[in-house]
């Protein structure tokens, strides 16, 4: 039986990129470590195209998809915060409401 705030949470999917494989891995083993997330996926280098310091940038970079719950999404957000290289990361949560209640559960029951 799960308890009510178990029932109402939702999954939450935390976006961020890295510079490389080697700064995904560290990112990813922490959240897990910390219990700040259930699954990363780490995508292959793409290019990134951006604005900064009112210059257009291009740099390879790496996906990092964060499945977590609500109850963490801002503690990981947090965590991303303090552990990330970046000076700005970027950090874009998007809410899976119509994800599998067994997947949900078992993100939420990782989490915990």
């Amino acid at each position: 039986m799960t308890s009510n705030s178990q029932a109402n949470s939702q999954l939450k999917i935390l976006l961020t990129t890295c510079a490389d494989q080697q700064q995904a891995a560290t990112l990813a083993n922490g959240l897990l470590a910390q219990r700040l997330a259930a699954c990363i996926n780490v995508l292959p280098q793409m290019q990134s195209w951006y604005r900064w310091q009112q210059k257009v940038c291009h740099d390879p970079e790496v996906q990092l998809v964060i499945k977590t719950s609500s109850e963490k999404v801002i503690d990981a957000m947090a965590w991303l915060e303090q552990h990330h290289p970046y000076d700005t990361p970027e950090l874009v949560v998007l809410t899976a409401d119509d994800a599998s209640q067994t997947y949900r559960q078992w993100v939420i029951n990782e989490c915990s």
